[in-house]
């Protein structure tokens, strides 16, 4: 962490925190989380609120410029003052869980999906949306699987929490303010702010849900298609993204 000034009057505050941590009681996925007797390891992984990186930076410089001397070139362009917020922060983790029950709890305890081809980001900006490839999970006990409880019940090879999204908050907020004394007793204050000023895309929450229609048919004994495959046409595309730009001006006068 650093704070300090220099002789032109630029106080600037620089923090960094990288921590990590692991949950075997994640709030957010009660039924998922349900103690398992027989395996108590099962649902020990990181916290959905698992931030290893975050970096903040402000500064707020006093332009110098008509700082002495009267009149009305002093009045216009003295007193002008620039700052700004920079924040980065790690992207979420997140789980897919398998839509249909493959430990016979009745939905009591949720199951993951299945790992699949090795897990990776994708920008979505070129990608229609897209966090990350969909075949990096697949389903089990799909329609026409072939999936028998007594025989196949087992838990999906996906892990809590096991990938990280590349959604990082990555935002600058600007101000440019400007002072005028009106007076012995008088000031008056112009602001122009402009949050996530450089209008970048921060996304939020993605789809995960795999769907729960069939994807694969049989016919004598012939399968056609593929069963473990998403049917949700959104999976793994992102839901929603932090405010664009809002740009903002305000006036204060005070005596």
């Amino acid at each position: 962490m650093d704070d300090r000034r220099d002789p032109r009057r630029l106080p600037s505050h620089e923090a960094q925190h990288v921590d990590g941590g692991d949950d075997d009681d994640d709030p957010r996925h009660d039924r998922q989380r349900t103690l398992d007797l027989v395996d108590r390891g099962a649902g020990k992984s990181l916290s959905a609120q698992d931030v290893p990186h975050r970096f903040t930076a402000t500064a707020l410089y006093d332009l110098q410029f008509f700082k002495t001397g009267n009149g009305f070139a002093r009045l216009l362009l003295g007193g002008w003052n620039i700052g700004g917020i920079y924040t980065y922060q790690s992207g979420t983790v997140f789980s897919v869980a398998n839509p249909f029950d493959t430990v016979g709890s009745g939905g009591g305890v949720l199951s993951l999906a299945d790992l699949g081809a090795p897990y990776q980001q994708l920008d979505p900006r070129t990608n229609d949306g897209r966090a990350f490839n969909i075949d990096a999970f697949r389903r089990i006990a799909a329609p026409n699987a072939g999936f028998v409880m007594a025989r196949d019940f087992r838990r999906g090879t996906a892990g809590f929490n096991q990938f990280r999204l590349n959604n990082p908050i990555n935002n600058f907020d600007l101000i440019l303010a400007k002072n005028t004394k009106l007076g012995e007793r008088m000031n008056m204050e112009l602001r122009f702010e402009a949050f996530n000023a450089l209008n970048h895309t921060q996304f939020t929450t993605v789809d995960l849900n795999l769907g729960s229609a069939a994807t694969c048919t049989v016919s004598g004994g012939v399968t056609t298609g593929d069963c473990g495959r998403a049917s949700n046409p959104n999976f793994g595309k992102y839901t929603a993204a932090r405010e664009s730009r809002v740009i903002q001006l305000g006036a204060r006068f005070s005596f």
